[in-house]
C-alpha cells in the first residue's frame, strides 16, 4: 500500500518518539502515547502523551527546478506534550517530559564528532526520509482556556525533497 511522503515521515517520527520508554533509559513510557494530528484530549486520556501537529503557518517551499514539479520542502511541525499534572508547580513535570522528548529527537540529527558520521545511523534523519531536521527551542505553558493541564510545544522543521509527480512512497520504504 502506498502512503504519502508526509505521512511516511510522520509515521517514522511517531515510531522514534515511541522509543521514550524506561527500557531505553527514560522516566516515561510513551510506547502507546504518541498521536498524529490530535488536538483534543479528555479526562480518559492518561498523561504523559504527545501529539504531532502540522504548524498552522507553513514555511515557503523552494522550487528545485524549472518545471516546478520538484521542490525542497521545509515542513513546519509542532510537537505538543502533556505530563502528569502537578498542582503546586504545574510546569515542573512538563519541563522534565520536554527534556526527555528533546533527548529522543536529538538522535535524528546527532553526528559522531570523532568520525563525522551519524551517531544513530538507523534513525538519522528519520532513516534517510528527510534531508535535514531542526529542533527548535521548546516552551511550556500552564493550564489555560486552551488546555486544562500544563503542556509544552517543540517546533520542528523537517526538510525533504519532493517530486510532485511521485508524491507517494511504498509503505515501509523511504
Amino acid at each position: 500500500m502506498a502512503v504519502s511522503r508526509k505521512l511516511d515521515i510522520l509515521q517514522a517520527l511517531t515510531a522514534q518518539l515511541q522509543t521514550i520508554t524506561p527500557a531505553n533509559g527514560y522516566d516515561y513510557d510513551l510506547s502507546a502515547s504518541v498521536f498524529r494530528g490530535r488536538t483534543v484530549f479528555g479526562v480518559s486520556d492518561t498523561a504523559p502523551f504527545l501529539s504531532i501537529l502540522e504548524s498552522p503557518r507553513p514555511l515557503p517551499d523552494i522550487v528545485a527546478e524549472d518545471t516546478k514539479l520538484r521542490r525542497l520542502n521545509a515542513w513546519a511541525l509542532l510537537l505538543q506534550g502533556w505530563a502528569v499534572d502537578d498542582k503546586a508547580n504545574p510546569l515542573d513535570p512538563v519541563y522534565a517530559l520536554m527534556a526527555s522528548t528533546e533527548q529522543c529527537l536529538s538522535q535524528l540529527a546527532a553526528i559522531n564528532s570523532a568520525n563525522g558520521l551519524a551517531a544513530y545511523p538507523s534513525v538519522y534523519r528519520l532513516g534517510g526520509r528527510v534531508t535535514d531536521i531542526k529542533i527548535g527551542p521548546g516552551f511550556a505553558r500552564p493550564a489555560s482556556d486552551v488546555s486544562a493541564f500544563a503542556f509544552f510545544y517543540i517546533p520542528l522543521t523537517v526538510q525533504f525533497n519532493e517530486d510532485l509527480t511521485h508524491p507517494f512512497v511504498s509503505e515501509g520504504t523511504s
